[in-house]
Formats: structure tokens, C-alpha cells, sequence
């Protein structure tokens, strides 16, 4: 699928960017098959591929890698207390671990609260700052 970013021809992509190419989706955990089929891949067709290009599309990218990222804590954390380690050292990773989570789930807040602005933003005037309204876009065609 293509798409014309000002006369760029440039490929949409399928997958998010940060997932590698030579990921087995296959080996990977049953549990997390079904976060990224279900939450993940929803969340990047609606937030990224969906959104109109630039600062929305940016602002869905930080949000779904946000989202990735959480869900990677939370795995990690569930199997950290599977491990069989020392009961202090295994209190200070968790603690670790939660705190990241904490903070990775305040930067998805953030900019989800942020998407949700530029949108009613965008339906209310229908542009952004700077951008040039539909009269003024009209003359500047002409040119």
C-alpha cells in the first residue's frame, strides 16, 4: 500500500517499526500472540495507520509503542515472580520492574490525552495552528 506524503510517494508500513523484521510471531508466548492480535495491531490501525499524517500519526506511534512496551512489563513482571531467587532480590526487581510500568503507562496517558486533544482541536476548527484554512489553501494552490 503507498501513500502520498507532498508528492512522496512512500510505502505504508504493515507492521509497527519497532517490531524486527525476523520476530517469529509463532515462538512467541500464546499470551502474548493474543495482546499484540488483539490490542496492539487494533491500536496501530486505528492510531497510526488511520490517522491523518504528521503530528497525529507521531502522537499514535508514541502512544501503540507506549502500549507495546507496557505489555511487555507486564510479562516481564508476571514472570519474574515465577523465578525461584532470593525473596529481597526478587522484591527490589519487582519493584523495578513496577516502576517502569508506572511510568510507561503515564507516558501512554499523556499522549493519549494529548491524540484526544489535537482531535477536538481538529473537529472544532478543522485545522491546526499554522496550517492554512480551506479559503487560504485555495489561493495558495493558484500559485
Amino acid at each position: 500500500m503507498e501513500s502520498d506524503t507532498q508528492g512522496c510517494n512512500v510505502p505504508t508500513p504493515t507492521r509497527p517499526y519497532w517490531i524486527p523484521d525476523g520476530v517469529d510471531f509463532g515462538n512467541l508466548p500464546h499470551d502474548l500472540q493474543v495482546a499484540i492480535t488483539s490490542i496492539v495491531a487494533p491500536a496501530y490501525k486505528e492510531l497510526v495507520l488511520g490517522a491523518a499524517p504528521g503530528l497525529a500519526q507521531s502522537t499514535g506511534v508514541t502512544i501503540v509503542h507506549s502500549l507495546w512496551l507496557e505489555i511487555q512489563d507486564q510479562f516481564a513482571i508476571a514472570q519474574s515472580g515465577q523465578q525461584p531467587d532470593s525473596e529481597e532480590d526478587a522484591s527490589k526487581d519487582r519493584a523495578t520492574q513496577v516502576g517502569r510500568l508506572l511510568r510507561t503507562i503515564k507516558a501512554k496517558d499523556n499522549a493519549s490525552k494529548f491524540w484526544v486533544r489535537l482531535h477536538e482541536f481538529r473537529e472544532r476548527y478543522g485545522t491546526l495552528p499554522g496550517s492554512l484554512d480551506p479559503i487560504r489553501r485555495q489561493f495558495a494552490d493558484e500559485e
